[in-house]
């Protein structure tokens, strides 16, 4: 590593896929840390003191952390929801913190929908009747079968992600019903007049009145377990609850409770309460569940995108030019050196 030039370093799970994409791009321009896992590992610890910019994914970031790190100068998440990271304890020590949404929002959008697509075609059921069990099933699987155009599809949170599944649920011509106290609710003017898309209520107006509910909102102590037994019971049997944003959203106990009494219909997940738990959890072994590994944000066509913005942040650092999604840039506005 020469001592000459700046340091990246990447906080994540380890993936060469990743790792090759960021040398590619970076080139020799500076030097590039790969983790291989979480933050307390003897290799990543060592270079702490030598990164002036670090990546984070899927780990946590702590004050204690950061202040191994005292070139730091950005953290960009190689993502959107920062949960994880301490963002007070990097302004207190004047750390730019920046979200990464380059093709987040096509890319969860599509997942959220090729989740509810595979519940109602009953694609998963069907493919393992045939592959695994050696039946061709046609009736059987029929008779579960579900077209998607028109039903009441409910959207909890109108960011970038819930406005882009909108718009292809409102294509496969389903009545879309959105719960957002902040969002606007420009830009869906004539789906608004026609009646296609309405702004509910509440959140248990919402419930009650979609069969199928995707989540697309932060994780917040506003949002934890936002989703209660009460308003999956709502959504009912007949119902499909989609999660494509973070598993504490969710009341994972009773999620398990819901689907297993038949109370609720049907769960697609991309993201459980503790990833970490592996497969163990109950929720697994359920018939009337499908699980994808918490990869909604893309493969290497997005990923390289979210690299390429990143990099771009970092040069724009580096000329003191603004940065791009910064979250705690009016903080850090007033502190020298940190362009706003």
């Amino acid at each position: 590593m020469s001592a000459s030039k700046k340091t990246i370093g990447y906080l994540g799970k380890p993936s060469s896929e990743v790792e090759t994409l960021f040398t590619r791009l970076i080139g020799d321009r500076w030097n590039f840390v790969m983790s291989n896992g979480p933050a307390d590992t003897p290799e990543f610890r060592a270079a702490l003191p030598q990164l002036d910019y670090m990546v984070v994914s899927a780990t946590r970031v702590t004050g204690p952390l950061v202040a191994e790190a005292p070139k730091l100068k950005l953290v960009n998440k190689f993502g959107v929801g920062y949960d994880d990271i301490d963002v007070n304890a990097l302004t207190e020590q004047g750390i730019a913190f920046a979200v990464c949404p380059a093709g987040l929002a096509e890319a969860v959008s599509e997942h959220a929908l090729a989740l509810i697509l595979s519940v109602l075609k009953r694609i998963p059921q069907g493919d393992d009747e045939i592959r695994r069990k050696g039946e061709w099933p046609t009736w059987q699987i029929r008779a579960h079968i579900r077209q998607l155009g028109s039903r009441t599809a409910g959207i909890v949170g109108f960011g970038r992600i819930g406005r882009m599944v909108a718009r292809l649920l409102l294509a496969f011509g389903c009545n879309v019903l959105v719960y957002d106290e902040m969002a606007s609710r420009h830009g869906f003017e004539a789906e608004q007049a026609d009646g296609r898309l309405a702004f509910a209520d509440d959140l248990d107006d919402l419930f009650a009145r979609s069969s199928i509910v995707t989540l697309h909102v932060p994780l917040t102590e506003e949002t934890q377990h936002l989703v209660t037994e009460a308003r999956m019971r709502l959504l009912g049997p007949e119902g499909l609850l989609v999660n494509t944003a973070r598993g504490a959203i969710v009341d994972q106990e009773a999620l398990t409770r819901c689907l297993k009494e038949g109370v609720l219909g049907f769960a697609a997940l991309d993201v459980v309460a503790d990833e970490r738990a592996g497969t163990g959890a109950p929720l697994f072994g359920l018939p009337n569940v499908i699980v994808t590994p918490h990869v909604a944000g893309g493969g290497p066509d997005v990923l390289e995108r979210r690299a390429a913005f990143i990099i771009d942040n970092i040069e724009k650092l580096e000329a003191g030019l603004p940065i791009s999604d910064g979250i705690n840039t009016d903080a850090l506005r007033s502190r020298k050196g940190v362009p706003a």
